[in-house]
């Protein structure tokens, strides 16, 4: 057997593995601890794989394996949702890190074009790379061996299509359904559902790992060029509108409170709220509009200059935008959403100082690659934070100094993180309030609602969900007599 033959062997005999463990790690789906050892498996498997196919690739397959265990990891330690957005989204950057480097990507190397085709990959790979491995798996010579192994390929490629016509045939006819169930039961149906599902999915992302080589996205594409002139115009007029906003954007920043309200006809609570997301969105599609001129543009050194001076009014914006969310939240309060926002600004901010010091410096190998850590480094920093506790401890801080009354409620929303928090200092609350955060949280973690999961099962602990429900069950009493006073 050839050596690439045999790597699409083991790789399919890791996924069939792969599959098996799924179902045992995470029977009611991916989450909790049984997911991250699972990615962990998975990423070892990638390692294994890569060092059949092409030894050059382990040090990277392993660093973005290591990423992505790392992030199912971070998903055991808080309940915050845009904290477990984020982790998945790491998940995903580092599978298509891997999926690039496989095909001859590096990681220094990246345009932004390769990481749009690696996070397609991903998707792509799962759902249809089984199919090259089990062409990768060529039988050997003798007639019966050759036969054997048709047989079992073919078996694979037939198994869903049987799956799928004989549940609707079930479904369709009681008496086949009946006779089927004599010997294939809706449970066992389940498990091997499962198995392969999830061997399909491990199946598709090792042939990946495999793969020799990429197509260049770009290859072929050859796209207009903008001269001097039309570079002069566009981002010329761009940047004069930039400097006009920057312009009373510096009068607000310095001038305080009376220069916003006399200046803009707006409360300082309706001005915050008015331009905060809007200016975030100037940050992002800013990036877009620089990246696509150095991509067309021949006028290389009025590009520079240009993008410099637009760089820098955005940083500007930015700083207002800062500026604006510190005020609303001087008004309203801290919340998760608000901290998020903060962080897809400091992001949007990082990457437009690696612009200038990359692009700009005619360097654009490193520009990439940066946005991407700076991305993933900014996704962890969430972790770290523990948006949902800061955001409970900011309200009742407010709370205790008279500044604002808290929304028990909205505290309520926030998840196991603010749990302690909110017991530690429930007492501070006015009696409704007390009153109302005392049965939330008593029947949310003290009671065992019909249809939850237990995290006393292992499938399905959390960290801060268990942290949570022994807090409010050690609590009971002091919240059961608090919620009584309503």
């Amino acid at each position: 057997m050839k050596e690439d033959d045999s790597t699409a062997a083991v790789a399919l005999g890791l996924a069939a593995v792969l599959g098996f463990l799924a179902d045992r790690l995470f029977p009611a789906g991916p989450e909790g601890p049984g997911f991250a050892i699972w990615i962990l498996l998975l990423g070892g498997a990638a390692v294994l794989v890569a060092r059949r196919a092409d030894p050059s690739r382990i040090g990277a397959v392993a660093g973005w394996s290591t990423v992505a265990a790392t992030a199912a990891a971070a998903t055991l330690l808080r309940d915050t949702e845009v904290v477990i957005m984020a982790m998945r989204l790491v998940l995903l950057t580092a599978a298509s890190m891997v999926l690039l480097r496989a095909g001859g990507v590096r990681l220094w190397t990246t345009r932004p074009a390769d990481h749009v085709l690696g996070l397609a990959l991903v998707p792509a790979r799962a759902a249809v790379g089984v199919v090259p491995l089990l062409g990768g798996v060529q039988p050997p010579q003798e007639s019966s061996r050759r036969r054997l192994v048709a047989v079992a390929r073919g078996a694979l490629l037939a198994a869903p299509l049987l799956l799928l016509f004989g549940g609707l045939f079930a479904s369709a006819d009681a008496g086949f359904d009946r006779y089927v169930a004599t010997f294939w039961s809706e449970d066992v149906l389940a498990h091997v559902v499962f198995v392969l599902v999830f061997g399909w999915i491990a199946a598709g992302l090792l042939s990946g790992v495999r793969a020799k080589r990429l197509p260049d996205p770009l290859s072929g594409f050859t796209p207009p060029r903008l001269g001097r002139e039309e570079t002069a115009v566009v981002l010329g007029l761009l940047a004069l509108l930039f400097l006009a906003f920057v312009s009373f954007q510096l009068g607000y920043l310095f001038g305080g409170r009376d220069v916003i309200e006399a200046t803009s006809g707006l409360t300082v609570a309706d001005y915050a709220r008015r331009g905060f997301f809007e200016l975030m969105v100037v940050g992002l599609a800013t990036i877009g509009v620089l990246l696509a001129g150095d991509a067309l543009t021949t006028a290389r050194r009025l590009f520079r200059w240009l993008a410099g001076l637009l760089v820098a009014c955005v940083l500007v914006i930015l700083v207002s935008a800062v500026q604006r969310l510190m005020l609303y939240t001087a008004a309203f309060g801290l919340t998760v959403d608000r901290m998020t926002a903060a962080a897809v600004m400091a992001w949007v901010a990082a990457v437009l100082v690696l612009f200038a010091a990359t692009v700009l410096r005619e360097r654009p190998g490193r520009f990439s690659s940066g946005a991407v850590i700076a991305g993933i480094f900014t996704a962890f920093a969430l972790v770290m934070v523990n948006p949902g506790e800061v955001a409970t401890r900011s309200n009742l801080d407010r709370a205790a100094a008279g500044v604002r009354e808290a929304d028990a409620a909205y505290l309520a929303r926030l998840g196991a993180d603010a749990v302690p928090t909110l017991l530690e200092r429930i007492d501070e609350l006015p009696a409704e309030a007390r009153c109302e955060l005392g049965r939330t949280l008593l029947s949310r973690w003290a009671d065992e609602p019909e249809g939850a999961r237990d995290d006393r099962d292992w499938h399905a602990w959390n960290a801060a969900r268990a942290a949570a429900r022994r807090a409010v069950r050690a609590s009971e009493g002091h919240l059961a007599a608090a919620a009584s006073d309503c």
